[in-house]
């Protein structure tokens, strides 16, 4: 399955790439703004999308809304900071499949795209 990965930050996106190969997916492309992520994904919406909330030029939320405006069964699993707990619960109510709280393991990152991918394959795209 499929990965795009989505984070301002160079290196953010590097720990997000390693961790989702890590866990036996494939990143199909990488976005450093909700802008991109929200082309990208319109481009494929079925890409399994981690996505940071806090971007510039588009922050994940407004990019979230777009995406699921595109495909409202799309699986995109938000990370943030635990000082974001107000977003992340209104990420969830809009529609996100999972969040990660930043800074995340390996192991966290595997079984949010594990539950995604059998959403997935249960007819949940």
């Amino acid at each position: 399955m499929n990965v795009l990965v989505v984070d301002d930050l160079p290196f953010m996106r590097m720990l997000m790439t390693q961790a989702v190969e890590e866990a036996g997916f494939q990143v199909a492309g990488q976005a450093v703004n909700g802008r991109q992520a929200v082309r990208m994904f319109r481009e494929n919406p079925g890409l399994l999308t981690l996505m940071d909330i806090n971007m510039p030029v588009m922050d994940g939320m407004k990019a979230l809304e777009k995406m699921l405006g595109i495909n409202p069964r799309g699986s995109i699993i938000m990370c943030s900071t635990i000082d974001q707990r107000t977003l992340i619960l209104r990420a969830l109510n809009m529609g996100a499949l999972d969040y990660i709280v930043k800074p995340f393991t390996s192991e966290r990152v595997e079984d949010a795209l594990i539950r995604a991918r059998r959403r997935v394959e249960r007819g949940g795209l």
